[in-house]
């Protein structure tokens, strides 16, 4: 007698384990093998399977392979939203693939045949580790069901048949709606919850026209009343940071189906900020941002050596500074502003992401970009800021130029 399935997974649930091999390779020497992995060619460069892999990985070597759900892979590495479709955002499960031929590529290697082998199953986000002799997993979801052989004497015992008990049957039923109606309300909760980077951005992305993303250039003549200077004659003095930021905005616009146009600082005229909300990106490198900042309650400002982020209408109260004697590449934090409020000058929305130096512009654009820091914001906002001007002052971090993320120091919202 055979008995199929028995003690294994649901082939359904792509998030279900398999069965452990009986000779699993040592915690440690699957995470060297991960990283040996991660330092190839094919691993080093790809931003989504790099990450992706990694986590399922270290998820697994943790104990909790059983949670490797594609919800729960998309909130956390892909920053998405808990309550996200799915069905139209299928980023997990094309990732998967992709990493799943990425890594049966490095395996064709006959060099790397007594490397440990970890593979991702079709139809799981689970990984299998592996000694190099051990025997292959196989197929994915497509193949035969494992089967358990039974005893032939345990088919020559009689069955005893029994019938639920009527109080019983309806216990079970009763708990089985409870958690159903508790699952339905947290699904309902998280479905009706509105998206952070939504409310974030609504106000610019009501417009009908395109958003003008108005980025840093030339320092010198910035401050002065001389015409605009020829767009051909600044474009190669575009600061890096500011590059990356650009990016950053354009790629959330493009993400949402929202049309823009890039201008530099120097070449941009009132009359252009007035057909369409705006996006300045740098600080002292930007007029527009050195213009616009007067109306708001955090500003940036200079005073001698040293640079400053003040609360104008506390003049004496706490303030965020830099050194400007200190080498960047010394400095141990960077601060910020941003800032999106509705510009009596131009009529229109606008979205300052300034920073004292070019680690916390870089921070400016990634917190308006990602989920996770307009979550935090979110959480301590009025319910209403969607509607709202807002401020909000930024530090991060620095080791060596390099940023960690950006964390909320104040905000102020009117």
């Amino acid at each position: 007698m055979t008995v199929g399935m028995l003690g294994h997974p649901s082939v359904g649930d792509p998030a279900a384990p398999l069965a452990p091999e009986e000779k699993d390779p040592p915690p440690h020497a699957v995470h060297d093998q991960l990283e040996r992995l991660l330092a190839s060619p094919l691993f080093q460069r790809s931003k989504r399977c790099t990450p992706f892999l990694r986590f399922i990985v270290l998820e697994s070597l943790k104990g909790r392979a059983a949670e490797l759900k594609e919800r729960r892979i998309g909130m956390d590495v892909f920053q998405r939203d808990p309550a996200y479709d799915t069905s139209a955002d299928p980023i997990v499960r094309t990732t998967a693939i992709e990493v799943r031929k990425r890594l049966a590529q490095y395996y064709q290697d006959v060099a790397r045949e007594q490397e440990i082998r970890i593979e991702l199953v079709a139809g799981h986000y689970a990984p299998q580790f592996r000694l190099p002799n051990a025997a292959s997993l196989g197929g994915g979801i497509e193949s035969e069901p494992a089967v358990l052989q039974v005893p032939l004497t345990l088919a020559t015992e009689p069955v005893q048949s029994s019938k639920p008990h009527p109080r019983r049957f309806r216990l079970v039923w009763i708990s089985v709606i409870v958690v159903a109606v508790a699952v339905l309300g947290s699904i309902f909760a998280m479905s009706s919850r509105p998206d952070p980077i939504d409310v974030f951005w609504r106000p610019l992305w009501n417009s009908a026209d395109p958003i003008t993303v108005v980025i840093g250039d030339a320092l010198d003549g910035v401050f002065s009343d001389a015409p605009p200077m020829a767009e051909n004659a600044r474009e190669t003095r575009v600061g890096f940071v500011d590059s990356i930021v650009q990016a950053e905005v354009a790629g959330i616009l493009e993400a949402h189906r929202k049309r823009y146009d890039i201008r530099l600082a120097g070449s941009t005229t009132l009359a252009d900020l007035r057909r369409a909300p705006a996006v300045l990106v740098g600080a002292l490198n930007n007029v527009w941002t050195m213009r616009f900042q007067d109306q708001l309650h955090f500003a940036i400002r200079t005073d001698g050596n040293q640079m400053c982020i003040e609360d104008r209408q506390k003049p004496d109260a706490a303030r965020w500074v830099s050194d400007l004697r200190t080498p960047y590449l010394k400095r141990n934090v960077d601060y910020g502003v941003i800032a999106r409020f509705l510009d009596p000058k131009s009529q229109q929305q606008v979205l300052m992401l300034a920073g004292m130096g070019g680690g916390a512009t870089r921070a400016a654009g990634e917190f308006v970009t990602q989920f996770r820091h307009l979550k935090a914001l979110a959480e301590r906002a009025p319910s209403d800021w969607g509607r709202k001007n807002l401020e909000v002052v930024i530090a991060v971090d620095l080791v060596n130029g390099n940023i960690a993320p950006p964390r909320i120091v104040a905000t102020y919202f009117w």
